[in-house]
């Protein structure tokens, strides 16, 4: 790969060697090169006599070192004897200036980050990079990507020296991304770290040899988690995130309770999780004249009543659940009207102290 420059900014090519000879049978070299974008450009030079200074691919002006055949390193230790490039065409191969690098945008097309949550809680960035691939050329259209992952900084997923390879096919739905249809890339070696790059004590990556199935069990009880670009499709549009969602969460606590009408009792929590913690059961019987009371409105089985009927309330002939709220057959009528007749005594008695009051005010105000 090289990098061209057209004015201030800089285009990123990739760059495959084809011999051949021109008109008048001098060597000539035929360079296919693909932008940044992965359209398919050309540009051709020659080592003869009278070789043009320069060749124009639409308005990039690409300026070609003639000389590179004729350098030759004259001190192999020290690099600056010789272009690298020399080196590397003397060799037989291309030298890459310009490999994905996340910290330098032009060797990459596109980029998304996404929160996640390791097992303490404790928040990190998973950014994904997207670098366009030369198509493979082999006539059915196809279309592929390098996707690169990292997590704080760090390359994980194996994309340090091999990142994954996103296919598309010609309508523009994604085939596969390394061989898998279902389009997951597994994410096995990541070690949750603090900011001062240390292991946080959070789960973390599988023991040597153990296998991570997927979907990943819950709970979890490693790092290993799973990116799903399913849903990925290239067309001709403006790259974008339509939709991104993630199952981790972060620490919280306890901050209400809620019952529902079928007696589910959930627990709300402060970083917007809820949890079901139990169900109410509910009992019929057949003859609930036959209960025998044993006071504070609670009744018992006997022979007469039969056996409970339990069940989850608002089914079969069971009632509902009404959060909130009392029945009445759970209230004991004569404790509720003394309560009432004591609150109103009360009231009387405050009413007559702030009258009272009044009386010694005016009095008072009527001495002056």
């Amino acid at each position: 790969m090289f990098l061209i420059s057209n004015s201030s900014n800089a285009s990123s090519i990739s760059a495959f060697l084809v011999d051949g000879v021109d008109s008048a049978g001098d060597p000539i070299q035929d360079i296919r090169i693909t932008d940044n974008r992965g359209s398919n450009l050309t540009v051709s030079y020659g080592t003869g006599p009278n070789p043009s200074s320069y060749d124009k691919i639409g308005d990039l002006d690409v300026f070609v070192d003639r000389s590179v055949r004729d350098i030759t390193p004259t001190d192999p230790n020290d690099p600056s004897s010789t272009s690298v490039f020399a080196i590397a065409y003397d060799a037989g191969e291309l030298s890459i200036t310009n490999a994905f690098n996340p910290l330098d945008q032009r060797t990459y097309n596109h980029a998304t980050s996404t929160t996640i949550y390791d097992s303490l809680g404790n928040s990190h960035e998973l950014t994904q990079f997207f670098v366009k691939n030369p198509s493979p050329g082999n006539g059915v259209g196809v279309s592929e990507w390098s996707v690169y992952a990292q997590i704080d900084g760090e390359l994980v997923g194996g994309t340090d020296v091999s990142p994954f390879t996103a296919r598309f096919d010609q309508d523009g739905a994604l085939q596969s991304i390394n061989g898998d249809p279902n389009g997951e890339i597994l994410i096995d070696d990541w070690v949750p770290k603090d900011s001062n790059g240390q292991p946080n004590g959070a789960d973390g990556p599988p023991a040597e040899g153990e296998e991570v199935v997927t979907p990943i069990p819950e709970p979890p009880t490693t790092s290993a988690f799973v990116v799903n670009l399913g849903g990925t499709t290239q067309y001709g549009a403006e790259f974008g995130v339509n939709d991104q969602q993630q199952n981790g969460y972060t620490t919280g606590r306890l901050s209400g309770l809620d019952v529902s009408d079928e007696g589910v009792l959930f627990a709300r929590y402060t970083n917007g999780q809820s949890q079901a913690l139990g169900q109410v059961a509910l009992a019929s019987f057949n003859n609930t004249n036959g209960l025998s009371p044993v006071g504070d409105t609670s009744w018992v089985e006997t022979f007469e009543s039969g056996q409970p009927i339990i069940g989850a309330p608002d089914t079969g002939t069971l009632g509902s659940i009404k959060a909130s709220s009392v029945e009445e057959s759970n209230v004991d009528l004569s404790a509720e009207l003394v309560n009432l007749i004591i609150a109103q005594r009360n009231y009387q008695a405050n009413a007559k102290t702030i009258e009272t009051s009044d009386a010694v005010t005016q009095t008072i105000i009527n001495l002056r």
